[in-house]
C-alpha cells in the first residue's frame, strides 16, 4: 500500500478503534465502569484489578504482533544475505545444500 487514503482507511477499520482504547489510561475507565467518583481514581478493589489486567490485552496482543513481524524481517533478513553469499560464491543451491 503506497496510497495515504488507502493507508488510513485500513487503520481505521483495523487498529484505529484499539489503539483509541489503548491510550486512555485504564483507571479513568475502571472509574467509569464501577460508576466511582473520578477523585477517587487509584484505590481498586480484587475485581477492578483483574478489569486492569483484561484492559492490557489489546496492548499485549499488539505487542505479540510487532515481535513476530520484527521475527520474520529478521528472518529474511539473513535468508537474503545468504542468498547473496551463495551468489558470490557462484554456487547453486543444491550444492550449498550439501555442505
Amino acid at each position: 500500500m503506497v496510497s495515504p487514503a488507502l493507508i488510513a482507511k485500513n487503520y481505521l477499520s483495523g487498529w484505529f478503534l484499539i489503539d483509541a482504547v489503548a491510550i486512555i489510561p485504564v483507571s479513568l475507565i475502571e472509574a467509569w465502569l464501577t460508576d466511582q467518583d473520578l477523585g477517587n481514581v487509584g484505590y481498586a478493589d480484587a475485581s477492578q484489578t483483574k478489569l486492569a489486567r483484561l484492559a492490557r490485552l489489546p496492548r499485549i496482543y499488539r505487542l505479540i504482533r510487532v515481535l513476530r513481524l520484527a521475527k520474520m524481517i529478521k528472518i529474511a533478513k539473513s535468508e537474503r544475505e545468504m542468498a547473496n553469499y551463495l551468489h558470490s560464491l557462484d554456487m547453486s543451491f543444491g550444492t550449498a545444500r550439501l555442505l
